[in-house]
């Protein structure tokens, strides 16, 4: 039995200059904010917004494995989470937005958010883990060190805004 049921799923993903190879990862929190699993692993020469794309289908993938049943994925990709916020997700032209809208079908509840850049860090952190050469799915059941900070950050909000 999983004891959080609602969790957030934060998304990222990152490429690798100059191989172009693109890196997904996200993180699962309970609603304190606690840390439940992460993950990251290479997609290869993708598009970014197919790599975020890949990273949301990842995360959901593990927050049903665990056995969750209130899912908020937020992303800092603003065109990602529109497609799948449109009502004809499910008929688009992208056979990832069809997949990730068809879990939608499953016996849980699933919500879309946009979030800043700034208060995803740690799903960029991890997309920046990933091997170039690592196509296998990293998970972490405890935060990497070096990520640590960036967990403090998320949680606390950033000290500024963003200029526009």
């Amino acid at each position: 039995m999983t004891l959080f049921l609602m969790v957030s799923l934060n998304t990222d993903a990152a490429v690798s200059s100059p191989n172009n190879f693109e890196a997904i990862g996200g993180v699962l929190f309970g609603l304190a904010g606690d840390w439940l699993r992460g993950y990251c692993k290479s997609v290869g020469v993708v598009s970014p917004l197919n790599a975020e794309l890949w990273s949301i289908l990842e995360g959901l993938n593990m927050a049903w494995s665990m056995g969750f049943s209130r899912v908020q994925v937020q992303s800092d990709s603003s065109v990602a989470i529109r497609m799948l916020l449109d009502p004809i997700a499910a008929n688009s032209s992208s056979s990832l937005v069809r997949r990730i809208s068809s879990l939608q079908n499953r016996p849980w509840s699933l919500r879309f958010l946009w979030v800043p850049r700034e208060t995803n860090m740690v799903a960029d952190g991890l997309s920046r883990l990933s091997s170039v050469h690592d196509f296998q799915l990293q998970i972490f059941n405890d935060i990497p060190e070096s990520l640590r900070p960036l967990l403090i950050r998320d949680r606390d909000g950033p000290p500024y805004r963003r200029r526009r």
